[in-house]
């Protein structure tokens, strides 16, 4: 399982890194915001504590710059939690306040078609919600219902589209196999 420790999250967000200092303070303190807030939470399908998810999902996204591993961390903050978006911003300021309100479903708009209008500001959002989907598809797959399966689908094939279309292939690949594997498990034929 993995560890809910700041010092190994860091010290693996941090590996292959030497020539970029992270801020080590600002991504500890978004690190045990996030654990505080999701702490009574658990993941629907394992009943693992859901705090894991946003770890993993900042963890794919240990290549980029703070910001978006921060993003990462605090991308389900604002929709599971009484946090509001406002105190994202205070807290961390207008970047990572956008990428998380990019990523946090509202009744009004359809998810897939805000990131793509987010994205199309700042391409890290793809970044995050890509994360953010590899986590939940890797964790879930096999339990994930036949809707959800095709929704799930759907969606990636969209999302996939738009990666090509502004040419951000960084997690491009191994969406497609996600969603490739959903399709078999759902009998669906992704050629056509």
């Amino acid at each position: 399982m993995t560890s809910l420790e700041f010092e190994p999250f860091f010290e693996d967000i941090n590996e292959n890194k030497s020539n970029h200092k992270r801020n080590k303070e600002k991504i500890k303190v978004a690190f045990e915001l996030a654990k505080e807030k999701h702490k009574y939470q658990k993941r629907r399908m394992s009943d693992d504590p859901y705090f894991v998810h946003p770890l993993r999902t900042a963890k794919l996204l240990r290549d980029f710059d703070d910001d978006l591993i921060i993003a990462g961390l605090l991308h389900d903050i604002v929709e599971d939690t009484q946090t509001s978006g406002e105190e994202v911003k205070a807290m961390f300021g207008e970047s990572i306040h956008f990428l998380v309100e990019a990523v946090t479903k509202d009744e009004l708009t359809d998810p897939v078609q805000k990131v793509i209008e987010f994205s199309q500001k700042d391409k890290r959002v793809i970044l995050l919600k890509i994360a953010d989907r590899l986590d939940n598809m890797n964790d879930n797959i096999e339990n994930m219902g036949i809707k959800t399966k095709s929704k799930y689908i759907k969606q990636n094939q969209q999302l996939l589209e738009f990666m090509q279309s502004i040419d951000e292939m960084y997690f491009y690949d191994k969406l497609k196999n996600l969603t490739n594997k959903l399709a078999n498990l759902v009998g669906s034929d992704l050629s056509a």
